[in-house]
């Protein structure tokens, strides 16, 4: 009778053993996704959406934090000088105002100060890729977080120049995206469409360069350089450079800062050409 009476508590127990178990092992494996998860999250959301954290700089002097999104918002504290360096807790693209944390003298202050008064440096978005395309497509969604324009900034210096005015172009896109793959080179005033187009010339010779190689349309690869030579009766408009990304049911997708349309499109966007009206492609050597 005991027997009868005891086979089943044990059976109870053993089943909340194991219920208890199962719970464990769940807890712990969405510990673990969630802690893989934030790790790809800040890595790869400078590319997809918000990040958590991100240093930035003050671009201007008496910087005020405020406790709100608003100007009537109370004052937190003022920071006095341009370029002191403040961290952005919740940086998400094409909002208005960024929720900061700055260190003074040993004392925290967090509130929020308006995207006009930070700048976030593209260097931030580079760190996704080592190849030149991955550079290029950091850069554009750069430029597109930052609501840059287009407008020809054939005597702009790369890429002091752009951090203050926010208008940019084909070839101004194409010569800071070198910069930022770490060819330095391309730092100073930026070079110009007739720039690439002489070194498209001089590849065609056969001729070697430090930081480019010839490439067949056929070969043609993600981060290669597409450059479009206006003769009047090509259909090509003007002059001009554009980022390879891919091609899909024939169509050309590239990166490209040639248009406002392009520049507000945060990865790449179907050319206004197709591959036979390429004067020449350029590929840029690895570092």
């Amino acid at each position: 009778m005991n027997n009868k009476v005891g086979r089943p508590k044990l059976a109870d127990n053993n089943l909340k053993r194991k219920s208890i178990t199962l719970c464990v092992v769940a807890l712990i494996a969405m510990i673990l996704i969630c802690g893989c998860n934030l790790l790809i999250y800040n890595k790869t959301s400078l590319l997809t959406g918000s990040v958590a954290y991100m240093t930035a700089y003050t671009d201007g002097n008496n910087v005020r934090i405020r406790r709100g999104r608003s100007t009537e918002s109370n004052i937190v504290t003022e920071i006095a000088n341009k370029n002191t360096k403040i961290t952005v807790m919740d940086y998400t693209p094409r909002q208005s105002w960024y929720k900061v944390k700055y260190t003074k003298n040993k004392r925290e202050y967090k509130g929020y100060i308006h995207k006009s008064l930070v700048r976030v440096n593209v260097g931030n978005y580079n760190n996704h890729s080592n190849s030149f395309y991955g550079t290029a497509l950091g850069l554009h969604s750069f430029i597109y977080d930052n609501w840059y324009w287009y407008d020809d900034g054939s005597s702009k210096k790369v890429p002091t120049d752009y951090y203050t005015n926010k208008s940019i172009d084909c070839s101004s896109y194409v010569s800071w995206a070198l910069y930022e793959y770490g060819y330095t080179a391309f730092g100073g005033k930026q070079k110009t469409t007739d720039y690439f187009m002489d070194i498209g010339n001089t590849l065609s010779k056969n001729k070697s360069t430090k930081y480019f190689t010839k490439v067949n349309k056929s070969n043609i690869a993600a981060g290669d350089l597409i450059v479009y030579k206006a003769t009047g009766n090509n259909g090509v408009s003007s002059d001009h450079i554009e980022i390879y990304s891919s091609t899909k049911n024939g169509q050309l997708y590239v990166l490209n800062a040639g248009r406002d349309a392009a520049i507000h499109t945060r990865y790449d966007i179907k050319s206004k050409y197709s591959l036979s009206k390429a004067k020449y492609i350029i590929r840029v050597k690895k570092k």
